[in-house]
């Protein structure tokens, strides 16, 4: 059985995840290893069918950020967790399906993952936003 399975029927697709099935518009490949910088100021658009980060700051941080996609991996120590995880943990047990994770931006500042869109963050970065009073959220697939 793939693990994947897709079918492509022109304006929709459709999807497996753990015994579910999903209909939708085809996606655009996912975006592969790029890079994106960031000054945290406003909305950033995303490639194709990766949606929006947006903040509420109007200031520029001190440090671009920059935007990157899963690779495989990375790993991330989130808030009060007292070791530090893959992501693929991280998205297994929060049940994102594959199509998602590929296309779910990851935050670095000062080459550091500090966050993985808006799901999950590192305790140093969130107590910097609640700091800096700065919000960002994602509105993706």
């Amino acid at each position: 059985i793939d693990a994947q399975p897709l079918l492509n029927c022109g304006s929709y697709e459709f999807r497996r995840y753990r015994d579910q099935l999903h209909v939708m518009p085809p996606l655009p490949p996912a975006p592969g290893p790029i890079e994106l910088s960031w000054d945290g100021r406003g909305d950033l658009l995303l490639p194709a069918g990766c949606g929006v980060l947006q903040s509420n700051s109007r200031k520029a941080l001190p440090e671009p950020l920059v935007i990157r996609f899963p690779r495989g991996g990375e790993t991330l120590r989130t808030g009060g967790a007292m070791r530090t995880r893959t992501l693929k943990n991280l998205f297994q047990e929060a049940a994102v399906p594959q199509w998602q994770r590929l296309r779910t931006p990851l935050i670095y500042a000062e080459g550091q993952l500090v966050s993985v869109a808006d799901r999950w963050l590192s305790r140093e970065w969130s107590a910097q936003l609640t700091r800096r009073k700065l919000r960002i959220a994602w509105s993706g697939v």
